[in-house]
C-alpha cells in the first residue's frame, strides 16, 4: 500500500524492476494494443460457433387494402386491412461447413492466445534490457563524475606544484587537457542517461528520476535445467510463436475442410409459426 502509495511522487521514490513491470503492464501502448487485439481475436470462437445454434426468424406485414366490389350494377367499398406475422426455427442438425467453421474459430482463438502470451513475455524482455541500460548508463555516469573530480583535484595539485616550482607545465597542461575530455565524457554520459530515462519513462508511462541498483547480495542463480537439449524441447513445445503457428496451420486446414463441405448434404430441422389475418 506505501509503495501504490508513492507511485505519483515520481522522483520521490527509486523504481525497481518489479514495480516498472507492474506500471509497464498498465501503460505500455505496445502491450495494451496487444490485449485488445488478444480481445478480438477471442471472438473468433463465438463467431464460428454462431453457425451451429439455432436462429429464430420473426417476420411481420401489414397491408392496407382500398377498393370497391361492383356487382349486378351494385357497388360497395371494399377496404380491409391484412396481417401476416411469422416466426421460424432453424437448427442445424448436419452441417460440416459449420463444423469445420467452428474449429477454425476455435483454433484462431488459441492462435490469438498465444501470440497475446509471446507479446507478455516480449515486454518483460523489452523492459529488462531498457531497465539494464538505464542503470548502465547512470554507473557510467557515476564514473564518468568521480573521473572528472579525480581529475579536478589532481589538476588543483599539479598546479600548486607548478607555482611552488616542484612540478613542470607539462604536467598541468596535460592534467588541463585529461580535465577537459573528462568533462566532455561526463556530458555525453550525461546525454545517455537522459535518454535511457526516456525510454524507460515511455515504458513505464510515468516519469522516471531515480532506479533501484542490485544489492551486494545479489547472487546469479544457475540454469535449471543445465543442458541444452532439455531447453531446445521446452522452446519446441512451449515457444510462443511456434505454437501461435501450430494454430495458424490447424486454421488453414480447417478452411480447407470448410470448402470442402460445401458439396456435403445440409440437414436443418425447421419449424415455423405463422399467424394471418386478412379481410
Amino acid at each position: 500500500m506505501l509503495a501504490l502509495w508513492l507511485l505519483p511522487l515520481g522522483s520521490a521514490y527509486a523504481v525497481d524492476l518489479l514495480q516498472a513491470y507492474e506500471l509497464a503492464l498498465i501503460n505500455d501502448p505496445v502491450f495494451r494494443s496487444a490485449i485488445h487485439e488478444n480481445e478480438a481475436g477471442q471472438q473468433n470462437e463465438k463467431i464460428g460457433l454462431s453457425g451451429l445454434l439455432p436462429s429464430l426468424t420473426l417476420t411481420h406485414t401489414q397491408g392496407i387494402n382500398r377498393g370497391t366490389l361492383s356487382q349486378g350494377g351494385i357497388s360497395a367499398p371494399l377496404n380491409f386491412n391484412n396481417e401476416v406475422t411469422t416466426l421460424a426455427l432453424r437448427q442445424p442438425l448436419l452441417n460440416m461447413e459449420a463444423v469445420a467453421s467452428y474449429r477454425q474459430g476455435v483454433a484462431r482463438a488459441n492462435s490469438s492466445r498465444s501470440k497475446f502470451e509471446g507479446d507478455a513475455d516480449r515486454l518483460i524482455v523489452r523492459l529488462t534490457e531498457v531497465y539494464f541500460e538505464a542503470l548502465l548508463a547512470k554507473e557510467r555516469l557515476a564514473l564518468a563524475k568521480a573521473q572528472r573530480d579525480a581529475l579536478a583535484e589532481l589538476q588543483q595539485v599539479n598546479t600548486n606544484m607548478f607555482k611552488r616550482g616542484e612540478g613542470t607545465r607539462t604536467d598541468v597542461l596535460e592534467t588541463q587537457s585529461r580535465f577537459a575530455l573528462a568533462q566532455a565524457q561526463l556530458i555525453e554520459t550525461q546525454d545517455a542517461w537522459d535518454a535511457a530515462r526516456l525510454v524507460l519513462s515511455a515504458l513505464v508511462g510515468e516519469p522516471v528520476e531515480h532506479l533501484t541498483t542490485l544489492g551486494k547480495a545479489f547472487q546469479i542463480q544457475p540454469l535449471a535445467p543445465a543442458d541444452f537439449e532439455s531447453w531446445r524441447e521446452m522452446a519446441q513445445a512451449r515457444n510462443a510463436e511456434l505454437v501461435t503457428q501450430r494454430y495458424l496451420v490447424e486454421t488453414s486446414k480447417q478452411e480447407v475442410t470448410r470448402s470442402r463441405a460445401g458439396h456435403a448434404p445440409r440437414v436443418d430441422l425447421v419449424a415455423s409459426l405463422s399467424r394471418n389475418n386478412s379481410a
